[in-house]
Parts: structure tokens; sequence; C-alpha cells
């Protein structure tokens, strides 16, 4: 085989005259052998010889790749670019079909200023369907601009944004490789460089309606779930009626054609600098089965702790339900039971929707833990607006398990750190609580998953019980290891060994690692139902409207982690344990108890 890119890369250890055949007998003696044995019509012998012979190269071939492979990655490592693009092209000589050295060369090509072949290398890359293929178009479209050629430049730069998703709008404005293209008003028009800034009120929302309508068209996946007429015809009737709704019901009529989409990553919020959204009610609420109560808050409301809420300013509680349904995106109904609750702690909502005319404070109509009905006025301030991902609630908050006696649950022991373990050696069990699907700070998931089960193995544990209930995603690419993990040990991989406690939150990320244990392991889900179905449209890149700064995020990404065929809303549990006041108030876990109850019972079903 004859591989010429390759050659400048044979040192002496990896030449084929160095193998340990080449070195027992001289190449001229094999061809005479070969030569004599064909000579005495030996033929059996000579095709022996002839795949031996083809043995040893291709080991030989094999290593010299492997070799070449290493240096161009350290090549890349140390930035050494013009070597890195030399190595990288030798590579792709003897493995012309990888996508990933076709991006590692484009990379490559790039930072050594080598335009033309960064160029061919990206688009190799994109029709490969490695990677990326958005952020190849640009890096194609940048070359193209350092080169000169503003025609291609705009050419990839639009296939990026508008055929291939690419939303990285504000990175296109500063980008200085692109700065042979500022000025044109095509490209100005294609970053939203459009001085929106300047606009009157109408205009500049209707910018906004103009950019939103653009990026869902452009981004938006299972176009069987919504009628994207039924969405232009929605944008169009909020253009004509920006003049009658102030700014923040524009902002809640967004968030509801949004949530038009039927999906539950795509969704509309305001500013995180909007003085209005920012003023919130410094309370936690959570539903339970039982009703809406009042679990965390600032110090100064810890008489209110553990109050069942009966009304919002007036208004019973459960009416809020039908009131925000239109405006909550989701992969099916659990999103009610987790996002209701953070919308109330936000009175700007409710004021939008006319059911109160002050947002500053609330009226809420409480029966307290000793049974006392009785009206409190919370004041909504700016401290803690945004808390969906602070668990189990702002430090300087007190929560109702910390005032109640007693040991608090394991569940509710650690909630905000990534993921933890903990032995229950009298149950030879082991406790695992997944909160992130995430690296953490000095330890990857990886690393976090080689410990647990070096752990695990090491105590002679028989059960693991996986606590997902509070995790709403992360990075479903590093989860495969946890499941690899489970699948190497036999006796962990079997009903009545393993446990999954699964909830409400149990989302995106997580709902991903959730179906895949149901897939390719043997657990027993116990808890609530996963907050998104098996199958599911998710992903975020968010994007600012350029006007009003309100948020919005178009999904662009199906995942099928589970059959084609599966239509499920979610997975249930085969041990339903809702949340309950009851045991809620006296630190107990349900599906703790449950899971115990089960292996008492001996039950493997």
């Amino acid at each position: 085989m004859k591989i010429i890119a390759r050659q400048p890369y044979h040192d002496d250890k990896s030449s084929c005259y160095q193998s340990s055949f080449a070195r027992l007998i001289p190449l001229k003696d094999i061809y005479a052998a070969i030569k004599n044995i064909f000579m005495k019509k030996k033929i059996l012998l000579v095709s022996s010889c002839f795949i031996c012979f083809s043995l040893f190269a291709q080991e030989n071939t094999t290593t010299r790749f492997i070799n070449t492979l290493e240096k161009a990655r350290k090549a890349s490592a140390d930035k050494n670019w013009a070597e890195s693009v030399t190595l990288w092209e030798a590579v792709i000589a003897a493995n012309p079909v990888n996508g990933e050295y076709r991006a590692w060369l484009g990379d490559a090509a790039y930072s050594a200023a080598a335009y033309s072949k960064s160029i061919e290398a990206y688009k190799k890359q994109i029709e490969l369907g490695y990677g990326r293929t958005d952020i190849a178009a640009y890096n194609i479209a940048c070359c193209y601009a350092l080169s000169g050629d503003k025609i291609n430049a705009m050419s990839w730069l639009d296939r990026a944004f508008i055929k291939l998703g690419y939303s990285n709008f504000a990175n296109a404005q500063r980008d200085t490789d692109l700065q042979s293209l500022h000025g044109d008003p095509a490209f100005e028009k294609l970053v939203m460089n459009t001085g929106s800034g300047k606009l009157n009120r109408i205009d500049g929302w209707r910018r906004d309606l103009e950019v939103m309508q653009w990026e869902i068209e452009r981004k938006s996946v299972k176009h069987e779930q919504f009628d994207p007429k039924e969405i232009i015809k929605e944008i169009a009737q909020l253009r004509e009626k920006i003049s009658t709704l102030t700014d923040n019901e524009i902002i809640l009529e967004i968030m509801r054609i949004m949530r038009k989409l039927n999906d539950g990553h795509s969704w509309a919020m305001p500013s995180f600098e909007h003085p209005d959204f920012k003023m919130t009610l410094p309370l936690l609420f959570y539903q339970f089965n039982e009703g809406l109560y009042i679990i965390a808050g600032d110090p100064k409301y810890k008489d209110l702790l553990g109050s069942q809420v009966l009304e919002y300013a007036g208004t019973p509680v459960d009416k809020f339900v039908a009131v925000f349904d239109p405006y909550i995106m989701r992969d099916n109904q659990n999103a009610l039971l987790v996002k209701i609750p953070y919308i109330l702690r936000t009175p700007e909502y409710v004021k939008t929707k006319k059911f109160i005319s002050d947002a500053s404070s609330v009226d809420l109509k409480i029966v307290d833990m000793k049974g006392n009905q009785k009206t409190v006025n919370v004041k909504a301030d700016s401290t803690q607006p945004n808390i969906w991902n602070t668990l189990p609630n702002p430090a300087s908050w007190v929560n109702l398990p910390q005032t109640l006696p007693g040991k608090i649950p394991l569940y509710l022991k650690d909630m905000g750190t990534a993921h933890w373990w903990e032995l229950l050696a009298d149950k030879k069990m082991v406790y695992c609580q997944l909160n992130k699907i995430l690296n953490a700070p000095g330890q990857n998931f990886a690393q976090f998953v080689q410990r647990l089960f070096r752990f695990y193995d090491s105590t002679h544990a028989e059960k693991l019980v996986i606590d997902m209930r509070w995790n709403n995603g992360g990075n479903t690419m590093l989860v495969m290891p946890l499941i690899d993990s489970i699948i190497r040990r036999p006796d962990l991989n079997k009903r009545g060994n393993l446990y999954v406690i699964i909830g409400r939150r149990t989302y995106s990320a997580a709902q991903n690692t959730s179906t895949y244990l149901e897939r390719f392991t043997n657990p027993i889900f116990v808890g609530e139902p996963t907050g998104s179905s098996p199958n599911f449209v998710g992903e975020e890149e968010p994007l600012i409207l350029p006007y009003s700064k309100t948020i919005i995020n178009v999904s662009d990404l199906y995942w099928q982690s589970s059959w084609p065929f599966d239509k499920r809303t979610w997975i249930a549990p085969l041990l339903y344990t809702p949340p309950r006041f009851e045991y809620f108030k006296s630190n107990r876990d349900p599906a703790m108890e449950a899971i115990m109850e089960h292996i008492s019972a001996g039950k493997a079903f």
C-alpha cells in the first residue's frame, strides 16, 4: 500500500524494516523463498506465506497510522499549526472516511491561515455529517471573508444561519474575521445588527416579532407537533395589536405563541434585567398532592413555613392552573406542577393577567402548621429573582425540613451537589443522587461514575438506588459510562437490585438518562412520572430579541432515545409515590419507603 503522505513520519521504530519479522529474515530472502516454493508448485504454502506477510504489513501500517494520529492530536493541542496541518493530511490520506479528522484539519488549517485547505476540510466535514455542521459552515464563511471572497463568505454565512441553524448572532456581530462584511446591509440583517435601539416602540416590537418568526421558521423541527401556518398567523395578529398592549402583555403574548411549538425546550421569558419581572416574593412554593405549600423563604417569613396557600390575592390558587396553562412550555403535564409555583413567585405575571393592580406585595390566605387560617401580606423584592436551579433554596433562606425535629432524609440532604452517594450498610445498598448530568468542579462525570462503582464493588453491596427526582438536565453526551458500568455488573443489572427514583423535574438530559436506563438496563422506577417524554425535541441556544431583550429559545434537535414508535408522554414508575405534604412535614421519603417495602416483599417484577 502506497501512503506517500505518511512517509515523513516513518521513524526507525515504525519503519517496516524494523518489524520483528523483517529483522529475522531479510526481505530479499523472503522473495527468493516464495519464488522457489512457487517453482516447486507448492501452492498452498505460497498462499500461507503471502497471507503471513500481508498480516505483518497490515500490522505495521496500522501502527504507523496510530502513531501519526497521536502526533497530529498532540500538534493540535500544542498549537503547532503548520506541523498539525501536515500531520492531519497524513491521517486523512490513510483514513479519508472519518469526518472527525476533517474537522481537525479544518481547525488546524484555519489557525495556520491556510484558508483554502481549511475550507475544503470543513466542506468535507459537512458532507460527512460530522459534529456541529453549522459551526463548520460558519468557519467556512470566516475563511472566505479572510481570503477576500465576500460573495462566498455571505453565501456560507447564510447557509450556516438559515439552513444549518447557527445561532450565535452576538459572536457574528463582533467577529473580526468577518470585518470585511461589516456595513453590507445583507450581512447586518443576517446577524441582526440592525440598530433596533433606534426604532420607536411599535417598530421595535415589530422587528422583534420578525426575528422571532425567522428563528421559528429556520430552526423548529417536528412540525407535526404544531401548525406553522397558525404560528405565522398568530405573530401577524400580534403585530397589529402592539399599540393596544402594554410591553408586559406583549411579552406574555410571545410566551403564549412560543408555547404553541408544543415542546418542552421552546420557550420565551422576559429579560433577566427586566425590572418588573425581577421583583419576586421571597418564598418557595411547592405543589404537593394536598395542595400548594410554602416550603422555604427569607428568614423574616419563617413563620409561614409549612403553610398551605388557599388564595393568592383573593383568587383560589388552583384557578391559576387554567390561567397560566397557555404560557407554559412542556413535554407533558408535569410541567404545570413545577412551573406554576415559580410563576406565582413573580406578581408581575399575575398583574399582567389583571388579577392584581399592584405587584409590590401580595395577600396570601393560608392555613399554618397549627391549623390556623389567616391572611398575610408578603412584599416582593429583587434579592432572589431566579431560583430555578438553586436547590434546595438560596443559602440565606430557611426551609421547613431544617426546622423540623429528626434527621433530614437523604433525598433532601444535599440537593445542590451535582452527584454524590452514601452507603446504607445495613441494607447492603448504595444510594446515589444525580442532581445534574454535568461535570463537577475537580471531578468530571466519568470520574464520578468510576469512583461510584469502585466503591460499590468494594462494599459488596447488592443494590443500587439512583435518585434523579431533582435532576432537570445537563449534557446527555456524558451519561454512557453510567449505563456501561451497570451493564457490566450482571448481579446488579436485574430487577429488584437496581432502583431509579424519578419525578416531575426529571427532564432533558435526565430524561435521556432515564430512557437509556430503561432501554439498556433492568431498573425498577419509583416516584412520579418523568417531566419529559422518552422521545422529545430538546436543545437550548437562546436568542435575545434585539429591541425588547426578551429571550426566546426554539429547540431544534429531536432526541430519539427510545424506540421510534414510542409515543409515551413520560416514563411511568412501577411504584407510584407522588409527593405528599404529610410525608414531607415528617421528614419521610415515600420513594425510599416504597423501595424498602418492595425489597421486603421479595418481588422482582
